[in-house]
């Protein structure tokens, strides 16, 4: 917020926007506007907190201060998926099925208190999508790339796991 400019501009041109900027992603967020608005002010930082202290409306000097705490950025979490075991015999030692416990539990959110959602992809197809981390899934017989996506509903990051079901003569 303010006027970021010389002495001698008409009033009229005071400010109640509040812009952030993000050195991560190199980019300006606009933000909940200042109630007062306000130009040849001061502006400080403490304990991560911006204030802007007095300045100018019109011709009229100010004596109050605002206050704005910024939101941090979101950090992406991080997918870390697993299978076990990786490869199995199926069922039946021919065609069948095998079940594999895929486990999602080593994926984290560097953000506190986010709640994540584990989706999980067979082959890119979507079969499940749930607040645990872990899930077991029957599969044929073959090679089958796992995806887990871990999302904090902002941003999201997916890792893959290789298992293989195979017959007793592979």
């Amino acid at each position: 917020g303010g006027l970021n400019s010389q002495i001698g501009i008409p009033p009229g041109y005071e400010v109640s926007t509040v812009e952030a900027y993000n050195p991560l992603t190199n980019t300006w967020t606009t933000e909940a506007s200042m109630p007062t608005p306000r130009g040849y002010l001061a502006v400080g930082v403490v304990n991560g907190t911006l204030y802007a202290v007095g300045g100018a409306t019109g011709s009229s000097l100010l004596a109050t201060n605002e206050a704005f705490t910024p939101t941090p950025p979101n950090i992406a979490p991080i997918a870390v998926a697993s299978a076990s075991p990786t490869e199995v015999i199926s069922s039946n030692g021919t065609n069948a099925t095998a079940s594999f416990v895929l486990n999602g539990s080593g994926s984290f959110d560097p953000d506190p208190g986010t709640t994540l959602t584990y989706q999980w992809l067979v082959d890119l197809v979507p079969v499940a999508t749930t607040a645990n981390a872990n899930v077991t899934l029957t599969l044929a017989v073959g090679t089958h790339d796992v995806d887990l996506v871990v999302s904090d509903g902002i941003a999201s990051d997916s890792d893959r796991v290789t298992v293989r079901v195979v017959t007793t003569s592979q």
